[in-house]
């Protein structure tokens, strides 16, 4: 047991251990941060953002397209 007191911090002089004393007495007030003004598109605020989606709806017009223009047909002619 005496090692282990070894390892705790030591009390502080004028009372018992010194922590609910000391937690109880001091008062701080907190500084709050300012919260972060909202903006009111969110994540579409954000260009790359308005890319990534532009892309997305170029490949889906581009299958679509591919899908119903031209024929399913392809024809291989060989000679030797």
């Amino acid at each position: 047991m005496e090692r282990l007191a070894g390892y705790a911090a030591p009390a502080e002089p004028g009372g018992a251990g010194g922590t609910a004393q000391a937690r109880s007495s001091v008062r701080c007030r907190r500084r709050e941060s300012p919260a972060p003004p909202k903006k009111k598109l969110g994540i579409w605020g954000k260009w790359y953002t308005w890319v990534a989606a532009g892309g997305v709806v170029a490949l889906v017009v581009g299958l679509l397209v591919a899908q119903n223009v031209g024929d399913d047909k392809l024809t291989v002619k060989s000679s030797h």
